[in-house]
């Protein structure tokens, strides 16, 4: 070895092959011992090298599990930030987070946006308590959310307001989901919680996405939309831009 170092007085040799041949025939004995003794200190080495890259491996996979680990819980962090707590959909920061990621459906489908208002839910709260008012903002969620196919998002936005973020081929179709969310609040019984004479229903608006307008102008003439259902007594929807032979 280049870096060893004598702890006793002794005499170095630099021997040649034929040095070393003479030797190995005049004393066998002392080259057995001086060979087993350079082998050991060579598999010793090897084994030091070897525990020494174990342990570099070991801690190369405690750091990638602990990557996977912080990135696991970024991600559930990052999920409960974008989810309501109460209804487990989308809240409007989800809803935010994947505008900013859509990309324009492609062939024939088109982005529709149904805004959604539960009516008189102040009301609710007032004369039947916050619980009750809870129970029905979990059931109008539950219609919300079984109006969805592939690649929609239902969200609620806060408060008693929820929307529907859907991939459809017409303007018919998106009438077409906003009637199911009509028919399937009406249909709604709440006598589980003592409730049986409490009808809920919700307004709605409605709109195909235009993106050379822009999110902010595209969600405004929807909201319109919302509150002209609004303004006549809600229990209906309307859908921003429809012709007649659409309506």
């Amino acid at each position: 070895m280049a870096d060893a170092v004598a702890v006793t007085d002794c005499e170095l040799w630099s021997v040649d092959q034929p040095g070393f041949d003479i030797l190995l025939q005049s004393q066998p004995d002392r080259m057995v011992q001086f060979m087993r003794r350079s082998f050991s200190y060579l598999v010793a080495s090897e084994q030091q090298l070897v525990l020494g890259l174990q342990r570099r491996n070991e801690d190369l996979i405690r750091a990638m599990e602990s990557l996977r680990k912080t990135r696991g819980e970024l991600t559930r962090a990052e999920d409960q930030v974008r989810t309501d707590d109460m209804t487990g959909l989308c809240n409007r920061r989800g809803l935010y987070a994947y505008l900013d990621d859509l990309t324009p459906p492609s062939g024939e489908l088109q982005l529709g946006l149904l805004l959604i208002d539960l009516d008189r839910f102040k009301q609710i709260n007032d004369q039947c308590g916050h619980m009750v008012g809870d129970e029905v903002l979990c059931a109008v969620a539950h219609v919300v959310n079984d109006a969805t196919r592939n690649c929609d998002l239902a969200c609620r936005l806060g408060g008693d307001e929820f929307a529907l973020l859907c991939h459809v081929n017409t303007s018919g179709e998106l009438c077409e989901r906003a009637n199911q969310i009509l028919e399937g609040v009406r249909r709604l019984s709440f006598a589980e919680v003592d409730q049986p004479q409490l009808l809920a229903s919700v307004s709605i608006g409605g709109g195909l996405c235009r993106y050379i307008d822009g999110w902010s102008v595209w969600y405004s003439d929807i909201d319109r939309a919302l509150y002209s259902v609004k303004a006549i007594g809600g229990d209906g929807w309307h859908v921003a831009g429809l012709t007649d032979a659409e309506a």
